[in-house]
């Protein structure tokens, strides 16, 4: 009777030739349509390490923190990420010139630290950063080294001083200051 069924094509001999071929599944990602490859061949499962806009960026100062700031800030209605990592870059740039600058000069007054006076200093001989920093008061900086010449007196050929003589003479006088030279004078011969 099955032969018979077979050949008369009912629906029970269909259903039996069906489970003899019964396809397989194939698995994603072996599936290829149209030449191209797969999602998952393309794109990998294992997630990669996260990867914060400072790193991305190459900056050593927070991005993240410049750019809440300006937010918080409210300087205008929306601020993207690419302006943070621009102030960001730039405030770094700025940070690490003036760090050099005053390590230079802690190093000339052989202090093995950086003082806020090194800084103000630092700040005063650059001509840039004086002009970006024109009016800016550094706490603890101090004045700028400026005795004014009438202050000095007058120097004759013979190395007296035009003030007659007396206490002022000698190791504190004018003359004595006049020679020596400070860290701001002895910076712009280098250049």
């Amino acid at each position: 009777l099955s032969q018979c069924q077979e050949e008369q094509n009912t629906p029970k001999a269909i259903k039996e030739n069906v489970e003899a071929i019964k396809p397989e599944k194939k698995k994603n990602s072996e599936v290829i349509s149209r030449g191209q490859i797969s999602r998952r061949l393309v794109f990998s499962t294992k997630p990669k390490a996260r990867q914060s806009k400072t790193k991305k960026a190459g900056l050593v100062m927070s991005v993240a923190r410049v750019l809440s700031r300006l937010k918080a800030g409210r300087y205008s209605r929306r601020v993207g990420v690419t302006g943070a990592v621009y102030l960001a870059a730039t405030l770094e740039y700025l940070v690490a010139e003036v760090l050099e600058l005053a390590g230079n000069c802690a190093r000339f007054f052989r202090k093995k630290r950086v003082s806020p006076r090194c800084i103000q200093l630092s700040l005063l001989h650059d001509k840039e950063l004086d002009q970006l920093t024109r009016g800016v008061i550094v706490p603890q900086g101090g004045v700028r080294p400026y005795i004014h010449p009438v202050l000095l007196g007058k120097t004759l050929p013979g190395g007296q001083g035009g003030g007659g003589g007396g206490p002022e003479q000698g190791a504190g006088g004018p003359d004595d200051q006049m020679m020596r030279r400070s860290y701001l004078e002895e910076g712009t011969e280098e250049e």
